[in-house]
């Protein structure tokens, strides 16, 4: 074997053993695009002796019809010679981008992780694999200055970020193109990756190359060192601001009816021991927990009122959250209201599931499981929230959503239609979740209110042959999200 291609192998293993990646055995879902980058992680991993169970994934963002077929043919190549299977997952980059008004970019990224997300859970494997490698470190960099951040954004992408993980991360374009090139392996080249309409393209084809010729040679060594010294000053810092938080922060819950307030208090007189570096961390920690993305202005707002206004002053933040200054302590909070408001238990808004097939699905973000699975007989239920539908009269791809306004069906064994709104309050289903409890359609037709009932049409019948068991288990309220918890250190926008 090639030397080259054995370091390349030990470099990976190394960071893997280094930063505890990866046990023996441990399924994983490898994001695979058909680029040189991904496609080196997948034979490396495969070439490790850790008896890996290896899910190889392409997510088909639908934006470069021309030249999908041609990748999907590559990795598929690739995996029959690795005795993988490959999984296809196509999203709606598009449709997405037309109703939540997100960028390209935004959305490719998040319905990319989504669909991850969703076979990793399917297969109830470990861990998802992201190719992104040291050169992505230094473009990404450049990104956050450009936009501005502070020290945690500028330190990079984290090898492990709770479930996904970076093994290349370490290593840069150069090698591991090399690596493919000894063994004689193909990779193909996004055409979007050389299009000037997105930011990283123009860092990476124009100013990276005219930094390093005019300043300086080896700026992406520089800048990769630069960033491991911000990495551990942010550690030490992010320690530091735990500590603040706890002696000086406060959090409250309450219950009025079947409404759970949130409110947190500071301690104003510890506060103003703080260093202004640690201050504006508490307050970012402090933001993320009431779900308010922090940004620059509002971090010195409300720093501003801590420090120089009088007592009883009040700042009004997004979506009903106020900051209210008394004598020794700052309150932020938000009165009782029947809305969904922010500091309540919370709920997923606007999420879109698109089921292509029977199995396992997640709501996004929340510890609800919604499980789709065909069954050839009709069993007794083990629990009243199982439902079954029948699945000849369903077209995939399915959906599941949340309620939009004016919706109806037809509750099963029912002669008309109903607002779901109205049916919510028969089965007095929490206020909170109403526009948030999920829904299975079939084109534009309710199938079923997950976990309650089923619409008329797609009942079981004596002449039903084929069964969709629907089940659901877990809660829907939205599950505390840690990189935004400790604060993502974006807030300089």
């Amino acid at each position: 074997m090639d030397p080259r291609i054995c370091q390349f192998q030990n470099n990976i293993a190394t960071t893997i053993s280094r930063y505890s990646l990866l046990l023996p055995g441990d399924g994983l879902i490898v994001a695979v695009s058909g680029g040189a980058d991904s496609l080196a992680l997948l034979v490396v991993l495969q070439a490790l002796p850790l008896n890996l169970q290896l899910t190889p994934v392409y997510v088909d963002h639908g934006l470069r019809p021309n030249e999908i077929p041609h990748e999907i043919e590559l990795i598929q190549n690739l995996c029959q010679s690795l005795n993988l299977t490959l999984t296809i997952k196509p999203v709606d980059v598009k449709g997405y981008c037309r109703i939540h008004k997100k960028s390209t970019e935004d959305a490719a990224r998040f319905l990319r992780y989504r669909a991850l997300e969703e076979v990793r859970t399917l297969h109830n494997h470990k861990k998802i694999a992201v190719a992104h490698h040291a050169d992505d470190q230094v473009e990404e960099f450049f990104i956050r200055l450009l936009r501005g951040s502070a020290v945690k954004a500028l330190s990079g992408m984290q090898i492990e970020n709770g479930k996904i993980i970076r093994p290349l991360l370490l290593e840069n374009r150069q090698t591991i193109e090399q690596f493919l090139t000894i063994q004689n392996i193909p990779w193909s080249t996004d055409s979007s990756n050389l299009s000037r309409d997105y930011l990283r393209n123009r860092i990476r084809l124009d100013l990276l190359p005219d930094l390093e010729k005019a300043y300086n040679p080896a700026l992406r060594k520089t800048v990769l060192q630069t960033m491991d010294v911000l990495r551990e000053e942010d550690r030490l810092l992010h320690d530091l601001t735990g500590k603040s938080y706890r002696r000086c922060v406060q959090e409250v819950y309450s219950r009025k009816g079947e409404t759970q307030n949130f409110c947190i208090t500071v301690n104003s007189e510890i506060y103003l021991t703080l260093e202004l570096a640690l201050r504006r961390r508490v307050l970012e920690k402090i933001c993320w927990k009431l779900e308010i993305p922090p940004s620059f202005i509002i971090i010195s707002e409300i720093d501003h009122l801590i420090t120089t206004a009088e007592n009883s002053k009040t700042l009004h933040l997004a979506d009903g959250v106020r900051v209210v200054k008394s004598k020794g302590q700052i309150l932020f909070s938000r009165p009782y209201l029947g809305k969904n408001k922010r500091g309540s238990t919370r709920y997923p808004k606007g999420y879109e599931l698109t089921i292509q097939q029977p199995g396992h699905y997640f709501v996004p973000g929340t510890a609800m499981t919604i499980g789709l699975l065909e069954q050839s007989s009709l069993k007794p239920a083990d629990n009243p929230k199982e439902l079954r539908v029948d699945l000849t009269k369903l077209a995939f791809p399915l959906l599941i959503r949340g309620l939009h306004p004016g919706e109806k069906f037809i509750p099963c064994n029912s002669a008309g239609s109903k607002k779901i709104s109205r049916y919510y309050n028969e089965q007095k289903l929490d206020k909170l979740q109403r526009q948030s409890w999920p829904i299975l359609f079939s084109g534009d037709s309710v199938v079923a209110i997950i976990g309650y009932n089923v619409d008329h049409r797609y009942r079981v019948t004596e002449t039903t042959e084929k069964i969709l068991h629907i089940t659901c288990s877990g809660t829907l309220e939205l599950l505390p999200n840690d990189e935004k918890e400790t604060g993502s250190g974006d807030f300089f926008s």
